[in-house]
């Protein structure tokens, strides 16, 4: 039963890193996304004459 209870604590710290790190990895990928469209968006007004 130790080892049971060792083996699901483990899967448990697992699963919260990878959580942990998809949800940082996401917000770093928004992140760029957001500044590529701004980035985008403002060339496009400054070539347009705005």
């Amino acid at each position: 039963m130790i080892y049971q209870g060792m083996y699901q604590d483990s899967i448990n710290t697992i699963c919260i890193a990878f959580s942990y790190i998809f949800a940082v990895m996401e917000t770093r990928f928004s992140i760029l996304c957001n500044s590529h469209t701004r980035l985008d968006s403002q060339k496009f007004i400054e070539s347009q004459g705005g």
